[in-house]
């Protein structure tokens, strides 16, 4: 399925203000914005919130306060083995955060784009990239942050691990909707 230019741009309604006068022209809805916010919404809406969390907020030092309350409930970690598992969730959350990123790319490329498989791959990975490495540019920026290459390695590896589950759940003869078999 190609995308094909619009023909006709979306009608022009006049508008009347009170007592006749005619005002701004609006342009009705065009019928393609909401695929666009079905498709495209949820991977921004994600991304919103990456960016969210790389400041301040998603902070170790923030973050282990409520991991500590968490592993409260298991006393018999030492405070060494609360920050040894709070990095290694820290690590968990960013592969996926990533791996969800990527797939959510993936579905809006796919669907609303109609690209065959593999190029619909590339696109999830560069977009999936793109965000890596804004939120590691600005963790870098943040003085309670440090981002580094090798965190933009750890998100995408999050994302190649979802390119690999992807063709466990396509289902070609069925138009090629994901999860659908």
């Amino acid at each position: 399925m190609t995308l094909k230019p619009q023909q006709n741009p979306a009608p022009v309604r006049p508008r009347r203000r009170a007592g006749g006068a005619p005002a701004a022209p609006v342009l009705a809805a065009s019928p393609a914005l909401p695929l666009v916010l079905r498709y495209w919404g949820p991977p921004v809406a994600w991304c919103a919130a990456i960016l969210i969390f790389s400041g301040d907020l998603g902070s170790s030092r923030k973050t282990l306060g409520l991991f500590y309350w968490l592993m409260s409930w298991f006393p018999q970690l030492t405070p060494q083995e609360v920050e040894a598992w709070h990095a290694w969730f820290r690590k968990l959350g960013h592969l996926s955060a990533y791996a969800v990123l990527y797939l959510l790319f993936f579905r809006a490329a796919h669907l609303h784009l109609g690209l065959a498989p593999g190029r619909t791959c590339l696109v999830a990975l560069v977009l999936t990239l793109g965000v890596a490495g804004v939120d590691e540019t600005r963790q870098s920026l943040h003085p309670a942050r440090s981002g580094t290459p090798a965190d933009v390695g750890r998100d995408m590896l999050g994302a190649l691990m979802a390119a690999i589950v992807i063709p466990g759940l396509w289902r070609p003869g069925r138009g090629g909707r994901l999860g659908q078999g």
